[in-house]
């Protein structure tokens, strides 16, 4: 999704990357060693030297009140992506869901009965990384029992159920 004529050749990356390495990659493209506290990593060497980045887990995240109503979504859901494996989970009473990425992109077919050890092993990694990446304020306060009116404006527009 990059073009820069005098730095990059037009290339694939097949790797698995996330949208949070962008910010990253672009600015050690363009200030080489610069420091950025952001999330994500920087995949400017492998583009450059026409590499594949290690692949490296990717985290995606949905919660109530961050965008339109989600029909069903009333939890905050995560997926865990360590390729070729897909693990998503529901905050709630529903059981995680393991899909294999390579043999199944579609994610028709759920392995999680089937895997048990790998759901336990990401389930583990998914639960390190809430851990260290908790709600930010802005998202705890809507979610907290002090935003019940913006809770409640927001149900009757629609928007929470």
């Amino acid at each position: 999704i990059v073009a820069w004529d005098a730095r990059l050749r037009p290339a694939v990356v097949w790797t698995p990357v996330s949208v949070v390495d962008l910010t990253p990659t672009l600015i050690d493209l363009i200030a080489p060693g610069a420091t950025l506290d952001c999330e994500g990593r920087s995949l400017a060497r492998a583009v450059l030297e026409g590499n594949e980045p290690p692949p490296a887990p990717i985290v995606l995240d949905r919660r109530p009140f961050r965008s339109k109503p989600i029909p069903g979504l009333r939890h905050a859901e995560y997926a865990w992506i360590e390729h070729p494996w897909k693990l998503i989970q529901r905050e709630g009473a529903d059981p995680a869901r393991l899909y294999d990425l390579a043999s199944d992109p579609g994610e028709t077919t759920d392995l999680a009965t089937a895997q048990p050890v790998v759901v336990e092993q990401l389930a583990s990694r998914l639960a390190r990384w809430k851990a260290e990446h908790p709600l930010r304020r802005d998202d705890e306060e809507r979610l907290s029992p002090e935003g019940a009116a913006e809770r409640e404006a927001l149900r009757s527009l629609g928007y929470v159920d």
